[in-house]
């Protein structure tokens, strides 16, 4: 029970990297406030999260939206009056585009979705830390944070950006035993990639190809992931901030 007692906030926890993080906060005794957009996808995952022993806060918000942001975090706090943990984690993933063919429109909703929604839960989370003396942000990030892949040049961006992001929070705001971390996860199970997974767990030969482009020669899961947060969520990592950390199955260490 390493989160025993601790309020925790996960957006995009609907499905993927998001949901896996809830359920095993869940598991270790967090009561988890769970955030995405996805109405449908929400309810059957509250579902499940419930089934493990805690029934989540359900908030079906657009985080780009900064008022509905204001008013999911006073909900969390009027329920529990706490919150301990914030998981940045929802975000757009598609490519996105390069530099040339990117429209107004993708620049405009890529950096809305994937970088000021999270300063928005950073800017409400902070005074309710700063009270209670600590906090955990974890923010996701992306291995798109360090390397470039083609045509992904505003995914990149947005993904650099929560990188700079988290140090600016551990820096301004270690005094007040608010500790901000990145975690960076290489190509994961979830979303689109999932679709490339057989019945029997076998990948198709576009991601049997990119799994071996790892020297751990897998592909990481939602879990892998979720791990992680669990660890920089816990006070086994009380002198841990300003980490950025990628979960990438040694990817970038080629």
């Amino acid at each position: 029970m390493r989160l025993e007692n601790k309020v925790a906030i996960v957006t995009g926890a609907a499905q993927g990297m998001g949901f896996a993080t809830a359920k095993i906060f869940t598991q270790h005794g967090a009561r988890v406030a769970m955030i995405d957009v996805n109405t449908d996808k929400l309810l059957q995952a509250g579902q499940v999260v419930e089934s493990l022993g805690a029934k989540p806060l359900m908030l079906d918000i657009d985080i780009s939206d900064s008022t509905a942001v204001r008013h999911a975090v006073q909900d969390v706090h009027n329920a529990w009056e706490r919150v301990d943990v914030l998981v940045n984690n929802a975000a757009i993933q598609s490519p996105g585009g390069n530099f040339v063919n990117a429209t107004d429109e993708v620049w405009d909703r890529y950096l809305a979705v994937n970088v000021k929604s999270a300063g928005f839960l950073v800017r409400e989370v902070i005074p309710l830390m700063q009270q209670q003396n600590g906090g955990s942000i974890i923010n996701i990030g992306s291995i798109s944070a360090m390397v470039v892949f083609p045509g992904q040049a505003v995914y990149a961006a947005t993904k650099g950006a929560i990188l700079q992001l988290t140090r600016a929070i551990a820096v301004d705001f270690g005094k007040d035993g608010i500790r901000a971390n990145c975690i960076c996860p290489g190509p994961t199970l979830s979303g689109p990639l999932a679709n490339g997974v057989s019945e029997d767990g076998s990948l198709n030969p576009e991601l049997a190809d990119l799994a071996n482009m790892h020297p751990l020669q897998r592909l990481a899961q939602p879990e892998d992931i979720a791990h992680a947060s669990l660890f920089l969520a816990s006070d086994e990592s009380r002198h841990v901030t300003g980490v950025v950390l990628p979960v990438d199955g040694g990817f970038t260490a080629r």
